[in-house]
């Protein structure tokens, strides 16, 4: 795992590892720690592997992703805030 992206950059379909959920300068100030921390209690931490089921059309927002056997729709700036690394092939 070298490269690191947001997981709103994932392509439907492509798998990830989590690496980071965290604000950074790039990020919607408004979505705050409190954001963070739902993401968190949901099962986004680092170590988890995620998979990108389905991006809403036109925009590609929101985004659903499938943690294990749960499955969750965040919008994309909540997606932003979550940094993967793409598994070793």
């Amino acid at each position: 795992m070298n490269t690191i992206y947001r997981a709103s950059e994932l392509k439907t379909g492509e798998s990830a590892v989590i690496s980071e959920v965290s604000l950074d300068a790039t990020t919607d100030p408004r979505l705050g720690e409190d954001c963070i921390r739902r993401l968190l209690e949901l099962g986004f931490i680092p170590g988890e592997s995620v998979k990108v089921i389905r991006k809403g059309f036109p925009y590609g927002d929101p985004i659903a992703f499938r943690i294990g056997t749960s499955t969750f729709a965040l919008r994309a700036k909540e997606a932003q805030t979550i940094k993967v690394g793409l598994p070793q092939s």
